[in-house]
């Protein structure tokens, strides 16, 4: 699929539930032409509290884990920014599972990308109604899943993903924004973003 030479940059967005580690899954194997660097803050948040008793852990675990809200930017900059200055290389595919988060998140993402020469790089916003996320995210049964916290975690991002898009769409040198419909089977929604990202 991968027409040319130069490596793809993909930042996939979502609400929680709309199925980005899945479409990430699809992606990765979709790109498998060469190495692909994946970067998802929530792996790098849980391994942090596995690994760390710090006041920072205490307070991501209570104030935002378990109430259902956003880590502060500082927080999810540097959890993917590390990785970049760290193991990202010329060659690989790069590929943001639910990054940015917030308009300034998508600023510095922005420069970050600038920076490193990947000045084509695709958002794609993974647009799924509130009735469905919920259905879905109350259907896996986890603990901090309550209708409450859904309700609040789908308000923060939608508040959060307008700011994105207009910041990417009116600002953004390095990045192009794309909102396709996030609904139907797994395998539809992807045909969806191979047409972006052929």
């Amino acid at each position: 699929m991968n027409t040319n030479n130069k490596p793809k940059t993909i930042l996939l967005v979502g609400p929680p539930g709309s199925g980005k580690g899945t479409q990430a899954d699809f992606l990765k194997e979709e790109l498998k032409d060469r190495e692909v660097l994946y970067l998802y803050t929530g792996d790098r948040f849980r391994s942090l509290l596995d690994e760390e008793k710090t006041l920072t852990t205490q307070l991501l675990k209570k104030e935002i884990l378990d109430a259902g809200e956003l880590a502060p930017t500082f927080l999810s900059t540097w959890a993917w920014s590390a990785a970049l200055v760290h193991r990202l290389s010329d060659e690989q595919h790069l590929i943001f599972d639910g990054s940015p988060r917030t308009a300034i998140e998508a600023y510095i993402l922005d420069s970050a990308l600038t920076f490193y020469h990947r000045t084509d790089a695709k958002l794609i916003v993974i647009d799924v109604p509130e009735e469905l996320i919920t259905e879905r995210l109350l259907g896996r049964g986890r603990h901090d899943d309550t209708a409450e916290v859904i309700a609040e975690r789908f308000r923060l991002y939608t508040e959060n993903v307008e700011e994105i898009m207009n910041r990417v769409d009116t600002n953004a040198s390095a990045i192009t924004l794309h909102k396709i419909d996030g609904t139907g089977t797994p395998e539809e929604v992807f045909a969806r973003i191979k047409e972006v990202i052929s």
